[in-house]
């Protein structure tokens, strides 16, 4: 289903195969505990919906505590879409 919150859209990132992508989101308002979900729309692929073996999605593999500190997580594997 839909995220329950968009922390950030980046529209053209510069980014290729095994390249790290760090990202820094300031204010972060939202609180709560949550997954970290990434997808990356490659050209051909979805929109909205990341498309099945074509875009490139992950998560982090526990929620996170959203609560007004700093929140650091592992880096986040990038996975093509089934």
């Amino acid at each position: 289903g839909p995220p329950d919150a968009i922390l950030m859209r980046i529209d053209t990132p510069s980014v290729g195969k095994g390249e790290f992508y760090p990202v820094r989101v300031q204010p972060v308002l939202e609180s709560g505990e949550y997954f970290v979900y990434v997808s990356l729309y490659v050209e051909g692929g979805g929109q909205y919906q990341p498309m099945s073996g074509v875009d490139y999605i992950g998560q982090t593999s526990t929620k996170l505590a959203f609560n007004g500190g700093l929140l650091k997580f592992d880096d986040i594997e990038m996975k093509i879409a089934e």
